[in-house]
């Protein structure tokens, strides 16, 4: 036999007569080191099988001559324990358990404060879902700019803001309309006006130069003298105007 497999591995692996029995010594070893954690393993979880079908056994043998001897005076703690056994299906129906919660109520969730959109800054906005502190802070530097919002529709101005997020906005803060903060036409200067977002600078240079070539203006209405102003512009501007 061993001269068969030294013939063997001579022929097909080209080892030596020292080689070839240096191998046969070696790869029985290889063989048993490669089996001998798998057979460790498996007494091991055969022996812990076997002690937790004992312990199985013990515990429903002392379960039952529990049960026999005490049928009526088996506490509460062994009821939750045996549900099954005791004919119970819920262990939370016990009206010991059940009475702990007798007058307690569910505690209210609290709501926040209720503000008018007028009443906030870039902060507060930020409570919104999707407002941001850039979005915020444009929100509110361009309602400062105008001296106030007098239609809801504004908010559609500021750069970045959709509908679903202005309603989204006035959900939370509700509209309310308030006194804007107006621009004295007879007395503003040209820094004040060409500032509010509604007027550019060249129109407000226009503007003030009517104002010092035919003087004090009667009334809103006299910009309209001024060929290149329309109805249309002015309507948009004039609830931020006044004498």
């Amino acid at each position: 036999m061993w001269d068969f497999f030294h013939s063997f591995l001579r022929r097909y692996f080209g080892f030596s007569k020292r080689e070839s029995r240096g191998f046969l010594f070696v790869f029985p070893s290889l063989l048993i080191m490669y089996f001998v954690p798998y057979g460790i393993s498996y007494w091991i979880d055969a022996g812990r099988t076997d002690a937790y079908r004992n312990y199985l056994e013990e515990a429903e043998i002392w379960e039952r001559e529990m049960l026999a001897n005490e049928p009526e005076t088996l506490s509460k703690e062994s009821k939750v324990l045996y549900p099954k056994e005791m004919g119970e299906t819920n262990v939370f129906q016990d009206s010991t358990t059940q009475s702990k919660f007798k007058g307690y109520t569910k505690p209210n969730k609290p709501t926040l404060n209720t503000l008018g959109f007028h009443e906030t800054d870039s902060l507060v906005l930020q409570v919104v879902s999707g407002v941001g502190p850039v979005i915020a802070g444009r929100i509110i530097k361009y309602r400062d700019n105008l001296g106030g919002f007098f239609s809801p529709s504004q908010m559609l101005e500021v750069y970045g803001v959709e509908e679903s997020l202005a309603e989204k906005i006035y959900q939370t803060f509700p509209f309310e309309p308030v006194p804007l903060k107006k621009l004295k036409l007879n007395s503003v200067s040209l820094k004040e006006l060409a500032a509010h977002p509604y007027v550019k600078y060249g129109e407000a240079k226009v503007i003030l130069a009517y104002r010092e070539q035919h003087g004090a203006l009667q009334g809103v209405e006299d910009l309209l003298k001024i060929k290149i102003f329309n109805e249309e512009w002015l309507a948009r501007l004039q609830p931020y105007l006044e004498l």
